[in-house]
């Protein structure tokens, strides 16, 4: 292969990714980028990963506007005290706010 031809595949591949970078930066602008996980995301994921058995709504109150994430004795991996439960509540933005422990 020719020296000038090398040079012009050179070319028209670094012109290539760049139209390729500028079109990843437009999407990025147009829909907001990569949307980082929530808290609330954060916690379900790790729980499931480590086989831990929860719910995301206390069924004792059912109508509570805050999200919740319920672990009671005997679901998966949890013990305790019978009726024992804890509770991770979370803003609307699943930041976290506390947690609970309950008899």
């Amino acid at each position: 292969m020719s020296d000038e031809k090398a040079y012009k595949i050179t070319i028209f591949l670094n012109g290539a990714i760049a139209l390729l970078c500028i079109i990843g930066l437009f999407c990025i602008v147009l829909f907001g980028g990569v949307k980082e996980a929530t808290d609330f995301e954060k916690t379900k994921t790790l729980f499931t990963e480590l086989g831990i058995g929860f719910k995301t709504k206390d069924e004792d109150y059912p109508n509570n506007p805050i999200n919740t994430i319920t672990c009671r004795d005997g679901d998966n991996k949890i013990g305790g005290y019978s009726c024992f439960f804890t509770v991770f509540n979370f803003e609307d933005d699943g930041k976290f706010i506390d947690m609970g422990a309950w008899e």
